[in-house]
């Protein structure tokens, strides 16, 4: 996704953001969370590179086979009194598996903070806008194949973007949710006479399964 689409998702952010309070007014549902978390994702494909043997430097783009990651972790919300609109705080622990093909694979673990804010329209419907900041470490590992020797590089990554999620309640304490992101996430490792940097960025989707701990809201006074 290039910079001017990230920036236009942004402003809608902004827009939403900006309208939420307005439909608070408009719902009787009170806004709660307090829920365990877990997430199925796709997370981007498309990634840069760059390649440092200490002779040779190579810079380029292309796209994995897969990038798939689980996260479990916890949110909390903190609502004014009454109000169908408040802030919330999550975190997540994270495993992601990057598959680059020709036998190389990138494997990624860490922890994620999710800051932000949702709405109630219903008892029943929640929409979450989540800013997310994560960091970790990386594995790099490369299998021996015709023209390359094997390879392997540790290191650590970072990650900033946006989320979003509609989640809704199947039973009283039970949600499901789809959400969709927008991460940058640069990873640098060194290793095997290699200097390396992955830096996957683009749009994720992801299938979202909570259980409610707790049903009483958490006043912000």
């Amino acid at each position: 996704m290039s910079q001017c689409t990230f920036f236009r998702l942004t402003r809608l952010s902004l827009l939403i953001l900006g309208l939420m309070p307005v439909a608070a007014h408009l719902t009787a549902a009170e806004f709660v969370i307090c829920d365990a978390t877990a997430a199925l994702e796709s997370a981007p494909r498309g990634y840069a590179y760059r390649i440092d043997n200490g002779t040779t430097t190579v810079d380029g783009t292309d796209i994995a086979s897969t990038n798939l990651g689980l996260r479990v972790g916890l949110a909390k919300s903190f609502s004014p009194r009454g109000s169908s609109i408040g802030p919330i705080i999550g975190g997540e622990l994270v495993l992601r598996r990057l598959d680059v093909g020709s036998g190389s694979v990138d494997t990624r673990a860490g922890f994620e903070l999710e800051p932000g804010v949702g709405w109630s329209p219903h008892d029943r419907w929640q929409f979450l806008l989540l800013g997310v900041a994560g960091l970790g470490f990386e594995r790099f590992s490369r299998a021996a194949t015709e023209g390359y020797a094997s390879a392997s590089a540790k290191g650590h990554w970072t990650t900033l973007g946006l989320r979003g999620r509609v989640q809704y309640a199947v039973q009283r304490r039970w949600w499901v949710g789809a959400e969709v992101s927008w991460t940058d996430s640069p990873g640098t490792m060194n290793g095997d006479g290699l200097d390396l940097i992955l830096r996957p960025r683009g749009v994720g989707f992801g299938m979202t399964l909570l259980y409610r701990i707790d049903m009483t809201p958490t006043r912000l006074e």
